[in-house]
């Protein structure tokens, strides 16, 4: 019998949405995520964006701009949450985008994401 490494136990598991909430409520605490959209459009612009999200139920103009932004700019996104989540979970009022500038939790979130949408 093979020994699984962690990584391969962790794909196996349940996904929790409620995981990628915590990390995102992690992330902000430790000042690698910004939210709004004035902050995340500059993260963008500046390229430390490593991951968009954008609230499922943004503004179509606020979606269709930040769709826009994160493929001249290269980075990646994705559609998960309300607004009144993205704000509980960073600690704001509803916040229709937030912008995670660090690459290991860009990578795990998107990750996270990924397992609750399938």
């Amino acid at each position: 019998m093979m020994k699984q490494t962690p990584n391969q136990k962790n794909e196996q598991l349940p996904v929790n949405p409620e995981a990628a909430w915590r990390l995102l409520g992690l992330a902000t605490r430790a000042r690698l995520a910004v939210a709004g959209t004035e902050a995340t459009e500059q993260a963008v612009h500046r390229q430390k964006a490593r991951l968009v999200i954008i609230a499922e139920d943004a503004a179509d103009n606020t979606r269709q701009q930040f769709l826009r932004q994160c493929q001249l700019a290269d980075v990646p996104y994705r559609q998960f949450g309300s607004k009144a989540e993205l704000g509980h979970w960073t600690g704001h009022e509803a916040r229709a985008v937030v912008a995670i500038i660090d690459q290991g939790f860009a990578s795990r979130l998107m990750q996270l994401i990924s397992t609750i949408e399938t």
